[in-house]
């Protein structure tokens, strides 16, 4: 997920991660301060179960002292993907507060 796309999907939470201070570390990549943020402002736990021998990673988000994993292989960009994509789900539909 871009910035815009996050922008113009979740203009709420967007406007949350804006005006945090997790937007202005431009020392990680666009998606990596997303998770951080996700992880910081939620209490979202956003895993990414390594495959190593095939490089694939594993989705899995803990919230609320529960464990929701997904049975897919990604590459790690489409399963950091996914997991923003789970996330923001879980938060606008209030799954999580």
């Amino acid at each position: 997920m871009t910035l815009k796309e996050f922008k113009n999907s979740f203009p709420e939470i967007y406007r949350q991660y804006e005006s945090n201070s997790f937007s202005e570390n431009m020392q990680m990549k666009p998606i990596d301060r997303i998770l951080n943020f996700i992880e910081s402002a939620y209490g979202f736990n956003l895993i990414n179960i390594v495959h190593e021998a095939k490089n694939l990673y594993l989705p899995m988000i803990k919230y609320d002292g529960k464990d929701k994993g997904y049975n897919i292989w990604l590459s790690l960009t489409s399963s950091k993907s996914l997991l923003i994509g789970k996330a923001f789900e879980f938060i606008s539909t209030g799954k999580i507060h």
